[in-house]
């Protein structure tokens, strides 16, 4: 099962085990026939929606012990790789790390 998320994480697109058929889901709500149709009544959740949640609470997981890195510094260029730009301007913004000699410290 392929799952995409948008960037601020709060919906993803799921394909089905129909190749080529994606599902519009989000925490609350799915656009799959089970979703729609029985799961929606009794308010359950489908397969897309368990997927979509599990997978992006280990993601998070993994996110969190790849931020340990900024505990003793890393290289900018290595940073902006490993997080994106979003993730380090978001960083940089709320004052969570700061770049020191070309490297991001974590402040916070």
């Amino acid at each position: 099962m392929k799952i995409e998320y948008s960037t601020d994480n709060k919906f993803a697109h799921v394909e089905s085990s129909t190749i080529g058929r994606w599902y519009d889901v989000t925490m609350y709500s799915c656009t799959c026939p089970d979703y729609l149709h029985r799961q929606k009544k009794v308010n359950g959740k489908c397969k897309h929606m368990i997927a979509a949640f599990f997978q992006l609470k280990s993601e998070n997981i993994s996110q969190i012990k790849k931020e340990s890195v900024f505990e003793k510094g890393i290289d900018v260029d290595e940073a902006y790789k490993l997080f994106g730009d979003e993730k380090i301007e978001y960083l940089l913004n709320r004052q969570i790390i700061i770049e020191h000699k070309h490297k991001f410290i974590r402040l916070k």
